[in-house]
């Protein structure tokens, strides 16, 4: 009973990462999900960017690529599967942990964050999992998404 009063108030619950104590709230599971398709998609656009200055192209070809190429970057169902699959990576632990840490621990910063995160991915995880809620039978993950179905003839 109390571990679910302390989720309905979203008392600061006290977590360890590698080997430091901090004081941390559950993260919006939405919210965190919003962040981390900006950060998705914004890397996509990155991606292409670098593409075209790798090819040299300049001008109305720089244009047209770039116009086809971002028509290309994954959008609704296979937009929701890449950030799923990015939620355990360290952006998207960054992004759990920047909601839940930052603020109620002064001078935490996100650069210490990534630090933190990458110096301990799999603790992380836990922690991750233990402030999302995340047990064997409420995964974080809705499973796969699947594509359009075919129309049986």
């Amino acid at each position: 009973m109390a571990s679910d009063l302390n989720e309905m108030a979203n008392a600061p619950l006290s977590v360890s990462i590698g080997g430091r104590e901090y004081k941390a709230v559950r993260p919006s599971i939405f919210a965190s999900f919003a962040r981390l398709e900006a950060i998705v998609v914004e890397k996509e656009l990155r991606r292409i960017t670098a593409m075209a200055d790798v090819a040299k192209l300049a001008g109305p070809e720089r244009g047209r690529f770039l116009v086809d190429a971002i028509g290309n970057v994954p959008r609704g169902k296979a937009l929701q599967a890449l950030v799923w699959e990015s939620f355990y990576s360290p952006d998207g632990l960054t992004v759990v942990f920047e909601a839940a840490l930052l603020s109620n621990n002064k001078g935490l910063t996100t650069a210490d964050i990534q630090r933190l995160v990458e110096e301990n991915q799999d603790e992380a995880i836990e922690v991750a999992n233990l402030l999302c809620g995340v047990t064997k039978k409420k995964t974080l993950n809705p499973g796969p998404v699947e594509g359009p179905k075919k129309q049986a003839k």
